[in-house]
């Protein structure tokens, strides 16, 4: 029987230092020590034990129910035991190919007079999800989406783990929340059982293809994998504007004329369409973006709140070169309105961007006081849901303001953004047309979702047979 047993709760000041065994297969989960520590910044001396039981069950739980085990406690808490259903059934919603099972048994429920705030790892699970041994058993899992490896130990890393720009999470959540994926990087793929390494891979490599990218990597892995279908999210070409001269290199020709032998490519928008049906690629569907159907839910619909409007979020470009006199305008009039900012990348305002001492000093002043920055979709998400509007030139900022049913305005300054929102029916501005004299009701009044919520659906059901075509399931199908 897979189980835990806390053995001893040692008090120490602000330690609390937690003895337990383990049997069965469990117990590969775990550090071999059999010992965790916590440290606060009080003393936990006075602390009942039932209370501090909480702790050591709030972070072993996730692999008890994964594991389908037995812990075993002394005493517990009543009021935390009382929600844990709760919070299995939420994990279950979150995550359906994985059967959470598992139980608590204890010797003494205490009723205690204080609340306990609850926290978990849902990336305890996650991990776990993707461990060999599961994926192996795990029937659900019909597709594999290959990542490089994730670390967030500091800002740095964590913007090298999501691609430099923190928008492609909100990308990479829509597929896991929606799909039955097992994500992994391509090291730990060739480590898996054949039943796994069957399984379709859907590839997020090729969202952003210039005039000199190179894929070579990707065609190797797609000869090495001779029988194995590659399927392409959201392809999309970056340029300036719709140029019907935009030049695939060798490179880029060379590996989708290899993928589109085994799968239907997935492509942002009608121009990258039209600009691979010219170099012989034809085996596509436009999709748009996955973000888009993250709710995963064909009758999705944004609406308009009355005014006045007053609680705005916006985003704004890279800041990289010098801003045009429009873009100027766009960040003085958000900075005026002291809105709050969420930034996706890791390149700082500078005085070079600005070239004006003065307006560099007042709206740099302002985003280091608004800006919000998220590595966790979820924080993300439910910043968002406390405002009423969101504008700028983030797709993907945008977008996680829709998933919260807010209306959001989106700005453009090249193709690859604009062949999406055109393709989504989405309202859109371009930068050029700016006017900071237009109070924030003009702009809110442009964010008109109408034709959006007309045309959806249609959108919706063609992104769901693209996967039908790619044997590829969502968590309802699977």
């Amino acid at each position: 029987m897979e189980s835990i047993r806390l053995l001893n709760i040692e008090k120490n000041e602000n330690q609390i230092k937690y003895k337990y065994t383990c049997d069965g297969k469990i117990s590969k989960a775990l550090r071999r020590e059999k010992e965790y520590l916590i440290e606060y910044g009080f003393d936990i001396t006075h602390i009942p034990d039932s209370i501090l039981t909480v702790p050591f069950l709030a972070n072993l739980l996730p692999i008890v129910w994964v594991y389908d085990a037995e812990i075993h406690v002394d005493e517990i808490d009543e009021d935390f035991l009382m929600c844990l259903d709760d919070v299995k059934r939420a994990y279950s919603e979150m995550y359906p190919n994985i059967k959470f099972k598992g139980t608590v048994i204890t010797n003494k429920i205490v009723s205690n007079d204080l609340k306990i705030p609850i926290v978990f790892w849902k990336d305890i699970i996650r991990g776990l999800s993707d461990k060999k041994e599961f994926l192996e058993e795990n029937k659900a899992i019909k597709a594999v989406l290959l990542e490089r490896q994730h670390d967030y130990s500091t800002v740095s890393s964590s913007f090298k783990s999501v691609g430099l720009n923190s928008g492609n999470l909100v990308f990479r959540e829509a597929l896991l929340h929606n799909l039955s994926l097992a994500n992994m990087s391509y090291e730990d793929y060739c480590q898996m059982p054949e039943r796994v390494k069957g399984l379709p891979i859907v590839t997020t490599d090729l969202i952003w293809i210039n005039e000199n990218s190179n894929f070579d990597y990707l065609y190797n892995r797609v000869q090495q994998l001779k029988d194995i279908a590659f399927v392409p999210m959201s392809v999309g070409l970056q340029a300036k504007s719709f140029r019907t001269d935009f030049r695939l290199n060798d490179s880029v020709k060379r590996v989708l004329a290899a993928i589109q032998e085994r799968a239907v490519i997935g492509v942002r928008g009608e121009y990258t369409a039209e600009i691979l049906n010219k170099h012989g690629i034809k085996n596509i569907d436009v999709i748009g973006c996955p973000s888009l159907y993250y709710g995963n839910n064909p009758d999705f619909k944004i609406s308009r709140t009355n005014y006045p409007i007053q609680k705005v979020c916006v985003n704004f470009r890279t800041f990289y070169g010098l801003l045009s006199v429009k873009e100027k305008h766009f960040l003085t009039y958000c900075a005026n309105r002291r809105y709050d900012f969420v930034e996706q990348t890791d390149y700082m305002f500078t005085p070079e961007n600005a070239a004006d001492t003065a307006y560099y000093n007042y709206v740099s002043k302002w985003i280091d006081h608004k800006k919000k920055l998220f590595f966790d979709v979820d924080e993300w998400k439910n910043y968002l849901a406390d405002f009423q509007f969101s504008m700028g030139l983030r797709f993907h900022g945008n977008v996680v303001a829709l998933w919260n049913r807010l209306p959001a305005l989106f700005f453009i300054i090249d193709s690859r953004t604009e062949e999406l929102v055109r393709y989504f029916n989405l309202p859109f501005l371009k930068m050029q047309d700016f006017d900071d004299r237009k109070p924030i009701e003009y702009y809110y009044d442009l964010a008109d979702y109408t034709v959006f919520n007309s045309n959806y659906k249609k959108k919706f059901l063609k992104y769901q047979e693209f996967l039908r075509k790619n044997k590829i399931l969502t968590h309802s199908e699977g």
